[in-house]
């Protein structure tokens, strides 16, 4: 007796053809690139979730990220990279206590971006695209600094502007992705404060010669 066929692994020889007017058609092609399928895949899932297909037919569904995920994931990268160029260059230079500052926004700025990655929505309105490349530019600045000091033949001029510019755009990405004005933002209140206190130290420490 032959072995009965699993209606699971028959060929897809079937086509099924929907019309649609152009704009609903758009609709559905922004739905399913939203969810990071193709048109077909996103079809099949819906199906399955109102239980006109079985699960299993989730199997052949090929899932591409989300582009909204690709993106921070790429803003994660970036913040890191700079995070760890900041260690590098604390390690060479540990009275360089910016570094340190600078370091603790840069690690609160990943903390809310792990939490997005991690399901939580992205406020509505986030550029991450401004967000990158403004971070991208300062961040380019920061790693030839770096390399100077690799090589042998630190070049420090501009750090100080560098790292206040590293500092701002990491606190405009945890404002952002909290969906708060920077300067009501819980989460930045307590780095701020330790931000004001350093500033009045360095203007009690440096002053004018008389």
């Amino acid at each position: 007796m032959a072995d009965a066929i699993d209606p699971d692994h028959e060929i897809r020889s079937e086509k099924i053809t929907l019309r649609l007017s152009p704009t609903n058609k758009a609709r559905v092609v922004e739905y399913a690139t939203n969810q990071g399928l193709g048109v077909a895949s996103c079809l099949v899932m819906l199906l399955v979730k109102v239980g006109a297909l079985p699960a299993s037919c989730i199997r052949k569904v090929k899932r591409a990220p989300v582009k909204l995920y690709v993106e921070l994931h790429s803003l994660l990268g970036e913040l890191n990279k700079i995070g760890g160029n900041c260690k590098q260059l604390g390690a060479t230079y540990p009275d360089l206590h910016e570094i340190n500052h600078i370091y603790d926004h840069i690690a609160l700025a990943c903390f809310v971006i792990t939490e997005k990655l991690q399901g939580q929505p992205v406020p509505e309105g986030v550029n991450l695209y401004a967000l990158q490349k403004r971070l991208v530019t300062e961040g380019r600045i920061f790693n030839q600094i770096v390399k100077s000091v690799n090589c042998g033949k630190p070049c420090l001029v501009g750090l100080e502007a560098c790292l206040n510019a590293l500092c701002l755009e990491a606190d405009r990405i945890t404002a952002a992705m909290t969906g708060q004005p920077y300067e009501n933002n819980p989460l930045l209140a307590e780095v701020d404060q330790m931000e004001r206190a350093m500033a009045e130290m360095r203007k009690n420490l440096i002053r004018p010669d008389k």
